[in-house]
């Protein structure tokens, strides 16, 4: 589905979202609509990760359901 985050939300707090595509642009924006919005519990496993030639990452994501609280392996915090 394109353009329509609000959609998007009920249909995963509704559980009926297999797969996430995201297009994230190389630009930084002072404000705008938050794609999950009040949702902080869905788990997600990357499947696929491309760029476009103007530098467009395109990712797929599987949704997992719940995303789990724990430590992550292997990662670090800056110092």
């Amino acid at each position: 589905m394109h353009g329509s985050a609000r959609l998007a939300a009920s249909l995963l707090d509704a559980g009926l979202v297999d797969t996430l595509r995201l297009a994230v642009a190389p630009v930084i924006l002072g404000r705008g609509r938050r794609l999950l919005a009040g949702r902080s519990d869905v788990g997600l496993r990357l499947v696929e990760q491309r760029r476009t030639p103007s530098g467009i990452a395109v990712l797929e994501y599987d949704v997992t359901g719940a995303a789990p609280l724990a430590d992550y392996q292997g990662a670090t915090s800056p110092s």
